[in-house]
């Protein structure tokens, strides 16, 4: 019995061996896997990563293209922005500009004159306005054309413009008319100012083979002694012109009477 217990106990001691040896494989199989499963969880957040890197550089690109579209029609916008300007700094002078003479139109006379007024009220000024007209310049076109006529008024308004300061204005207010507005000159300043410019207009021009001597009349009123108003103003400064205007008897001895150059053909 003895011999068969030990026997049994012996049998008992090989299969624990055997249990021990078949624990100890399966722990080495279990740190394998264990060991495979983490390389895998890595290799997994890896891929993840990567494709995370990937989706995230794709919307940087995009998301660059979109800036790089903005910007390039924002500067197309500005470009726009700055040739409309110019278009519409161009047409606004070329509204209030006279295309012959280059000088301040009639609208812009009208349009700029009552706010020289304004100022001059408030700061407590006098305001000079001269109303010019050249003489008989109707025979002037007949006589010579109306080239050599447009001739004589661009003369005629470089002349004006020569003692224009940048507190001043010249406007073409007719075909053959001419206002000056003179802030801050009283009655006789002004009065001086346009006795220069009718000498100065008198002096003789050279329109192609001819020789012309320009003769100018003119007018003033005085805001606010004359007029208070633009309009008003403007039809005093007129009207004090007609009424100097030579007889027109007269106005044949002193206009437009164009001889040939001394050295030019017959």
């Amino acid at each position: 019995m003895n011999q068969e217990l030990l026997q049994r106990v012996n049998g008992f001691d090989g299969d624990l061996a055997e249990a021990r040896q078949f624990e100890s494989s399966f722990a080495n199989v279990f740190d394998l896997a264990s060991a495979e499963r983490l390389e895998l969880s890595s290799q997994a957040t890896a891929l993840s990563l990567a494709e995370e890197n990937a989706k995230l550089t794709h919307q940087n690109e995009a998301l660059q293209h979109r800036i790089d579209r903005l910007t390039a029609n924002r500067q197309r916008l500005h470009s726009l922005v700055a040739e409309r300007t110019r278009e519409l700094e161009r047409v606004r002078v070329e509204a209030q500009s006279d295309p012959l003479t280059g000088l301040e139109n009639r609208l812009r006379l009208i349009e700029r004159l009552p706010v020289v007024l304004g100022r001059a009220r408030s700061l407590g000024l006098e305001v000079g306005l001269i109303w010019l007209d050249v003489d008989c310049f109707s025979r002037c076109n007949q006589q010579l054309g109306e080239h050599c006529g447009d001739q004589v008024l661009q003369i005629v308004s470089r002349r004006i413009a020569t003692h224009i300061t940048d507190a001043d204005s010249v406007s073409r207010a007719g075909d053959d008319e001419f206002v000056v507005v003179l802030p801050g000159l009283d009655r006789e300043a002004t009065r001086e100012t346009m006795e220069k410019i009718i000498r100065l207009a008198r002096a003789p021009c050279t329109i192609g083979h001819h020789t012309v001597s320009v003769q100018m009349s003119g007018g003033i009123a005085m805001y606010p002694d004359d007029a208070n108003e633009a309009s008003h103003l403007l039809r005093v400064a007129a009207g004090a012109m007609r009424r100097g205007k030579p007889s027109f008897l007269a106005r044949r001895r002193r206009f437009f009477w164009p001889r040939k150059n001394a050295d030019s053909p017959d």
